[in-house]
């Protein structure tokens, strides 16, 4: 800390005691990853290490010390006062962009942050809440919203203009109040809405502050606005964190120590470390967290469940809305929603589970009613799966659920994706379907080879078996190199099953020629791997090894999960486009691409489950239903 540059900033704080501390920072690697915060150019154990964790490539916020105990960031104000923050560098290369004090231990700050904070005395009065701007979702059964702000150094008291119309908001004064004056000479920096504020509406709010002994008073204050959403929020799951109390599985409560509920809430074990959550983070509908929600019916069922206590009459609502993102890997076990523990409507699809896209559900409140629930007095939510009236042993598996809702109207659905079709043999010049043997399916008797015994295993619904790789040294060999010397347009798809830990640059496949020498690295490949360095899907093609820029790089932002999922690599030579599908949706694409397969030659290391390159593991894993078509899918 005594040669390292160091940033110093004055910071007048208004409370003494605890506070939070959050830093924005970017980072390319764990040699450029963490900084140490300081209080009057003394060195804080509470907050050093600073960001160091193992994402990097993109902006993140950071709030915890020492990895190892995951311990909050914290600085202790003696007094109200100024003191001089330190900032120093920890390790060269580090991006700094922001730092962040709250005395709210439950803050997150999320994407940009609060604004940065004016420099010198604040006159008028600001930090609405909500923010300027926002789309306001009113919560579980209320229709108001509070307002605060902060109050200007000279203000006494403050006056509160708030309305439909902007120009009244604007224009009004206390000799014209335009009827959007609601509140004089108020101390208080809260003031609570109107009793009924309507879905879909803009509203306009203003804060004069006012003290009489100073001549400039009131201070006009600035228009500020907010918008209310066309529904009425049950929970959307982002007010849950991985700190105590406020685990989601402390609000919907599940099987813990019940040997009669197989339900677990959220992740049972994040990797932290890796900047995982209890919630989910990559499948999300809207915001940033969805809930997963794990069932193991061997127990004969699994729930869990919210306390409400609310009326869900009010505001005209007749419809609860959930979105659900299922698995083809989970157990068929049927999905219901319960109220009052004891009425339970089913989702029409049996295979609800199963099914690996955002889906909205619709279920209308006169159902509930129509069984005897006072919908004025709504005391559980719970959400389930098997049978609630004859719980049977079943399966397991884990559904995602976001956006929790009521609606005055059954909500306009989003326009269903295209249903996956069978692409047929048209073209396809290697398949191998790994039912108990890997002979080629294609007709092109290109039958593959099994090295050191991989098993079979029951594959993805439907689809009979699977090969299993152990990833120690099973992979499968595959006598490819001609057709892969002839390959422009392709397409190479699969199904795999990967447990989702962190090994990384494991291979789904790779087709290329060993190097000139045994000390060389590989010049001339192509491959799919499910974890690059993140989680996350990443394809690769070169003719000049992987030297800076020499490859055609393909990788997705979004993390290949766990169990069975689809995946595909599509070459177009015409356009110069290669795209990588995960469960049929585009989820990245290179469109200055140089290479295709026929680019590499005649291959002869055409691998499922290995790298070319010595120093990788092996798959881990299962895959199913492997093609290669010579055309664009």
């Amino acid at each position: 800390l005594v040669i390292c540059p160091r940033l110093d900033y004055e910071v007048k704080f208004v409370k003494s005691g605890t506070h939070y501390v959050w830093v924005r920072w970017y980072a390319i690697s764990n040699e450029t990853n963490s900084c140490h915060v300081g209080l009057n150019g003394n060195h804080n154990p509470a907050s050093d290490r600073v960001g160091n964790i193992f994402t990097y490539y993109e902006w993140l916020w950071a709030g915890d010390s020492d990895l190892d105990n995951y311990e909050r960031l914290t600085m202790d104000i003696p007094s109200p006062g100024t003191y001089t923050i330190n900032v120093w560098m920890r390790e060269d290369g580090y991006w700094f962009d922001k730092i962040v004090f709250t005395t709210n231990r439950d803050y997150t700050p999320t994407g940009l942050g609060p604004e940065e904070s004016i420099r010198g005395p604040r006159i008028k009065a600001y930090g609405p809440v909500p923010k300027n701007g926002e789309l306001l979702t009113l919560q579980n059964s209320s229709t108001t919203a509070g307002l605060s702000w902060s109050s200007g150094v000279y203000a006494d008291n403050h006056n509160v203009y708030f309305g439909t119309d902007v120009n009244d908001v604007i224009e009004a004064t206390v000799d014209d109040p335009r009827e959007v004056l609601l509140s004089q000479n108020q101390v208080d920096t809260t003031y609570n809405s109107p009793d009924y504020l309507e879905f879909g509406q803009t509203y306009y709010w203003r804060i004069d502050e006012v003290n009489d002994l100073e001549p400039n008073s009131p201070w006009k204050g600035d228009v500020w606005s907010f918008t209310t959403a066309g529904y009425i929020v049950v929970d959307d799951f982002e007010d849950y964190n991985d700190f105590p109390p406020n685990e989601i599985y402390n609000t919907w409560l599940d099987g813990w120590g019940d040997p009669t509920n197989g339900s677990t809430s959220g992740h049972p074990a994040p990797d932290f470390v890796g900047g995982k959550h209890i919630l989910e983070d990559v499948f999300v509908h809207e915001g940033l967290f969805s809930f997963p929600v794990y069932y193991d019916n061997s127990v004969g069922l699994s729930e869990v469940t919210k306390s409400i206590n609310a009326d869900w009459t009010v505001a005209d609502v007749i419809t609860l809305t959930l979105f659900y993102y299922g698995d083809a890997a989970n157990a068929l076990e049927p999905m219901y929603v319960a109220l009052n523990d004891n009425a339970v409507i089913v989702n029409d699809d049996p295979r609800a589970a199963l099914d690996n896209e955002w889906n909205q559900w619709d279920i209308l409140l006169q159902d509930f009613a129509d069984m005897g629930v006072d919908l004025t007095n709504v005391n559980s939510l719970s959400i389930g799966f098997g049978n609630k009236d004859n719980p049977t042993a079943g399966g397991s598996g884990c559904v995602f659920f976001d956006d929790i809702r009521l609606y005055r109207s059954p909500p306009i659905e989003v326009e269903p994706e295209p249903e996956a079709v069978n692409p047929g043999t048209t073209n396809l010049v290697a398949y191998y379907d790994f039912e108990n043997d890997v002979r080629d399916g294609s007709g092109q008797n290109r039958h593959a080879t099994a090295y050191n015994d991989p098993i079979y295993v029951s594959g993805p619904t439907d689809f009979g078996t699977a090969i299993s790789l152990d990833g120690m040294n099973d992979y499968i060999g595959l006598p490819i190199g001609s057709v892969i010397n002839t390959l422009t347009d392709c397409t190479i798809t699969a199904w795999v099953n990967w447990p989702g830990e962190r090994n990384t640059w494991q291979r789904v496949f790779d087709f290329g020629n060993p190097p000139a020498s045994a000390d060389a690295d590989p010049v001339f490949y192509m491959f799919l791997t499910t974890d690059a360095g993140s989680s996350n899907l990443h394809f690769a093609i070169t003719i000049g090894g992987n030297a800076a820029g020499a490859e055609d790089q393909t990788t997705s932002r979004v993390a290949c999960p766990s169990g069975w999922h689809h995946v595909a690599v599509t070459i177009d030579a015409d356009s110069n486009t290669h795209t990588l599908y995960l469960d049929g949706k585009n989820v990245a694409q290179n469109t200055a691409a140089r290479y295709t397969p026929s680019d590499l030659g005649a291959t002869t290391q055409n691998w499922i489950g290995r790298s070319q390159w010595t120093a990788d593991p092996y798959f881990r894993g299962t895959i199913d239903e492997f093609r290669i078509y010579n055309r664009v899918l």
